[in-house]
């Protein structure tokens, strides 16, 4: 899917975790896509630059997002937020029944080693939930992708998240996992 936009610099891009949902027009999103089992339901959007993650059990709700830093979001049950730089691993127990596990990181590298990971995710994009491929900054650059891969099983969802950002040779991973006990 090509689309009109072009992604800041990976620098600018953060990491935010809700005990909420955030309001889909506060994000340009392009794809999306729900899943439901018996006890929980979650929903998956790729936008611009990141994506958001809605993870619903009986009426409560936790919304991960990763987005530029200039998306003006919540700070009502905001619980986390920070720029996506290094590693970070996070985990929150909700007292409504729901673990939550996260790590995020982003990998710079150079730019051949960039070009075979591009290469190798536009291969995994066949076997993928949700992908988008945006247009590129120049003529002959590369374009940024976002995949998105989900497991889910009726107690448990993870995710795995690739966001590339060509301009710095970089891409964000995002690995989530949501149990509930």
């Amino acid at each position: 899917m090509n689309l009109s936009t072009v992604r800041p610099d990976v620098s600018e891009i953060q990491y935010h975790l809700f005990e909420r949902s955030v309001h889909p027009e506060l994000l340009n999103r392009h794809q999306g896509m729900t899943i439901r089992f018996k006890d929980y339901q979650a929903s998956l959007h790729i936008c611009d630059a990141g994506h958001t993650l809605c993870f619903q059990h009986r009426d409560k709700l936790i919304t991960e997002v990763v987005a530029p830093i200039e998306t003006l979001l919540p700070q009502e049950k905001r619980l986390i937020r920070h720029h996506v730089k290094g590693c970070r691993d996070h985990e929150y127990e909700f007292s409504f029944g729901v673990n939550y596990q996260n790590s995020c990181q982003v990998e710079l590298v150079d730019a051949e080693v960039y070009h075979q990971i591009h290469e190798e995710l536009l291969v995994d994009s066949q076997k993928v939930r949700m992908v988008c491929q945006f247009p590129s900054a120049h003529r002959f650059s590369l374009s940024p992708l976002s995949l998105i891969h989900t497991e889910a099983i009726e107690n448990s969802f993870l995710v795995h998240t690739y966001h590339t950002y060509p301009e710095n040779s970089s891409i964000v991973k995002t690995q989530t996992l949501f149990e509930l006990v």
